[in-house]
This record gives C-alpha cells, structure tokens and sequence, in this order.
C-alpha cells in the first residue's frame, strides 16, 4: 500500500518568491499541521514511503493516543479532577469525521452558517446533545443528552472522552480553591477568550497573568484587559492554561457573536427545552440556560483516574510504611489503615477510645460508658451524656494507633484530617476492586483511603460506598460523638462522623524531627 508525504499539493514545484511572507501550511489527518516558511521551501514531491502489509483486524481495538492535550488536573468537585482537551470539538459531516482543534485558539466562526449533513467542512457549534446527530439544527433540539464523547475522536479511542456537567463546570469556575486567581479573559494570538488556570498552578518563568475581567463588554475589551503572543501564549500552556475562544453561536443558519461571547455545554437539562452552558463575555463568566437547539461550543474532558494509584512509600516507621504528601505541617500519613496489610485492605474497626477491634459495636459493648449514650463515664463535656471531665481528646492509652502500632504512631488530629481535606486533591477511584479516594498531596505524592463504610452492631453499613475515619477529637456538639472525614464519590467533609460506639477505621500520622 502506497502513501503519500502530502497530500494536499498538487503542484510539483513552487517558487519561493510566490510564497513570499507566507508559510506552508501541511494539515494532516490526525487534526495537527506542519508549518514550513515559504521562502525556505525549495522545491515539493511526492515519495512512495514502503510500508508493511495491513493485516489488522476490522474490529481491532483503537488504541487511545497519549499526548496532544493539556495535561493538569482541574478539580471539578472537593474529590474529582479532570483533563482538558486540547482543542474545541469539531466534526466533519461529509467525512463523517471527529477532532479536536489543532490548537486551542482556532475556531471555525461564520462558516458554522453551512452545517448540513453533507457540509464538506468543518463546523464546531453543536446543538446540545448531538452526539448522535452533530448537524441537527432542529429548534426544538434534542429529547436526550447524548455525550460528544462516545464517538471516536481523531486517534481518540470512543468514550475516552466527555462533557462537564453544569455543577463542574461551576466547581471550575468558582468553586476551586482561589478559584478566582485562576481566571482571566485575554487576547491571544488575536482571539478573545478566556483562560483557565489548572489547581495548584504557578505562574512560569517569564510568564505573566492577570485573573479577572474588565468592567465592560466588548469585542476589544478582551485585548484591553491583557494580551499575549504566540510566544507568551506558548509559556502558560506549557504550564497547563487552557484557552477558551469566543466562538459566538448559531441559531438556526445564522452565527452571531463571535469574538465576543461564548457558550460552552453541559450535560445538564434544565425543563423541556432548555439546558444549562457556560457563558462568558469579558464581562463575566457564569452558568447560563439556552435553547437546547441553538448551536454552542463544545469542550471535552477526560477523568483523571491514575493507572498506578499506590501510595508513594518514602518511608517505615515501626515497620509500617508512611508518605510525605508535602503538607504544611509536616505531618507523615500511613499508606494502610491499622490491621490492614495493603492500601485498600479496610482493617480493623475500633469504637472511638477503644484500643481493641470487636465483633459488635454498640453502647452495650462500649468501654466508656455503663450501656447507653447518656451514661459515659470518660470524654464527657454534658451533664446530659453522663460524667462530665471535660476530655476532649484522646489520652494516648486511648489511641489505638498508638496501642497497636507504637513508637510516634498516633490517631489524627482533627486539624490535620482538616489539612488532608483541604490540601489535598481527592479523587474517587478504584483499586484493586475495592472503592475509596486517592488522596494527592501538594508534592504529587499520594495514599488511598478505602471507603470501608462503618460497623454498627454486628451490621456492615455503606461498604464501598462511604469512608469514615476518626480523629482523636471529641465531637464539636455532642458528647456521644467524634471527630473524623467522611467521603463519598462526591464530596468530603470533615465533622461528628459517626457515634462513639460505632466502628470505624483508623489510618495513623506521625512525626519525625
């Protein structure tokens, strides 16, 4: 089988003076381009390249490709992080063909007018949902959300790819950490947009930003505000920015606003007929609902699920393994919750001041107490719940991490599980078939937590859909409680995780000078 160097010349030889101030510009099929000077081009051919003989299958698997995006995680939730595309989606009707722009400033504009489905072009302005039918331009729109990503795009094996949900894409733009200092409009490379910033991102060498947005909109507001060069532009997105153009929109034949708004789907319904998009002008950014059958941008992620989620062991301690996830404090997490012998094995369960696990936790089995919650005898700060000593967190004797594994093993402060929260990334995850979170700390390294649920009685609660873990703090409200997380696929908060007698597990910290 033949193949070609190029393919889009026709002609055998170009006089460099033709060409003069221009550039060759070769667009291959995968979405990216070679760009040569013109006045560097001598003369251009065509060469037979020897190929082995094609013996894949039809139904062989496509294999995903591995760069061509931006990779830096955006947090789209208190335990998720995502990747974006490195382009807006675009289709190809007569080729029945899916890329992403060959690069994240380039956007199709009026031409967006000729969709039909045999259009021999490039559009990028979708009516919500098409995933299925990329030129349906019914005002009406589509019934069903059916995701962009299940087709395949470019070498893009299908669902590799998604849409961000209105809650993520909320989560993006205002809900991060500092989430405000990680947004800006700006012009680059002579388009408007606007620039979001990955977690945890600093600023490169030579680089420069500024978040926010002008106190107007307009076409030049954006470029008034901050402007960047090919060569800035190419310092923020080797720092992981991604780039969102003001493509407009369709409605109908008709394409309005380009250069100056923009609207990004979701993949969230709002009523009948209308669903929820990202809009932003240089004004402001915000969630907005449109027709489902006007034609909008679309921009694709993908999850952030890490093919090697073990803990990043730098250490032992008493013959158990810790990690420095670079917090603050300094504070070292275990890689395994106590009893456990791997990352994701639950352990054993202690009631909250036991040192010892059992077969069932209850007041009736409670060391600190004469049977019931309202007759404690330690850890006690209300009349109500029995002897009042004003204990309010572990004695060491107490600490079952210390009781079980010694040495500067202890149980977790309540501040330091409020670190962990709050420095951390947490992403829902599965490993080893068992569900839980992977804790990333600000240094990259990382441990999981499985969700092993609680103990009450002899019952196993929420197992593989809930964690819980104790601090060695009292509860804040009531004496019957403790401190610890909780997490679920979707969020993670740090409060009264359950009642004292009830079991949970336990995953020690340490200190080393």
């Amino acid at each position: 089988m033949k193949q070609f160097t190029l393919l889009l010349m026709s002609l055998l030889m170009v006089s460099s003076l033709a060409f003069a101030q221009k550039k060759l510009c070769v667009h291959k099929l995968d979405g990216t381009r070679i760009e040569v000077l013109a006045s560097e081009v001598s003369y251009i051919d065509f060469e037979d390249v020897a190929t082995e003989p094609d013996d894949t299958e039809d139904d062989e698997p496509v294999v995903p490709e591995t760069s061509g995006f931006v990779e830096k995680p955006f947090s789209v939730s208190a335990i998720k992080t995502v990747t974006f595309s490195s382009g807006n989606l675009q289709y190809h009707a007569a080729n029945n063909e899916w890329r992403f722009a060959p690069n994240q400033t380039d956007h199709i504009g009026e031409e967006n007018s000729n969709i039909s489905p045999t259009y021999n072009g490039w559009i990028d302005l979708f009516g919500w949902g098409t995933g299925n039918n990329p030129t349906n331009i019914s005002s009406e729109g589509e019934t069903n959300f059916v995701d962009w990503g299940v087709n395949k795009i470019g070498n893009f094996a299908p669902n590799t790819w998604r849409t961000l949900t209105s809650d993520e894409w909320e989560y993006i733009i205002k809900g991060r950490p500092n989430a405000e200092q990680l947004i800006g409009i700006a012009k680059v490379n002579g388009v408007n947009g606007l620039i979001l910033l990955p977690d945890n991102w600093t600023c490169p060498s030579g680089g420069t930003f500024k978040p926010g947005f002008d106190d107007d909109y307009c076409i030049e507001c954006y470029g008034n505000y901050q402007t960047f060069s090919s060569s800035d532009w190419a310092k923020l997105e080797a720092s992981g920015a991604v780039f969102l153009p003001t493509v407009g929109s369709r409605y109908g034949f008709d394409v309005d606003y380009v250069q100056n708004f923009a609207y990004y789907w979701s993949t969230t319904a709002r009523g009948e007929n209308d669903a929820f998009l990202l809009f932003f002008c240089s004004e402001v950014a915000e969630m907005e609902d449109y027709n489902r059958g006007d034609g909008q941008s679309v921009r694709l992620v993908k999850d952030n699920n890490k093919t090697d989620d073990s803990a990043d062991s730098l250490g032992i301690a008493e013959g158990h393994e810790y990690v420095d996830l670079g917090l603050p404090s300094g504070t070292l997490w275990a890689t395994c919750n106590v009893g456990a012998n791997a990352p994701e094995d639950y352990g054993d369960y202690f009631a909250w001041g036991e040192i010892t696990t059992k077969t069932t936790f209850d007041w009736s089995t409670y060391k600190w107490c004469n049977g019931g919650s309202h007759s404690l005898t330690k850890y006690c700060t209300n009349s109500d719940y029995g002897t009042v000593d004003n204990k309010t967190v572990l004695d060491l004797a107490d600490d079952a991490a210390y009781a079980n594994w010694g040495g500067e093993w202890r149980m977790p402060t309540s501040t330091e599980l409020d670190e962990l929260r709050t420095e951390c990334t947490w992403t829902w995850n599965v490993k080893n078939g068992i569900n839980g979170c992977i804790v990333t700390g600000p240094n990259g390294n990382t441990i999981f937590l499985p969700a092993a649920g609680v103990l009450d009685g002899s019952n196993w609660l929420e197992v593989g859909t809930i964690g819980g873990y104790w601090s060695s703090l009292l509860g804040t409200y009531y004496s019957d409680d403790a401190y610890g997380v909780g997490f679920n696929s979707n969020e993670v908060d740090c409060t009264n995780v359950s009642y004292r007698g009830s079991g949970l597990p336990i995953r020690p910290v340490l200190h080393l000078e």
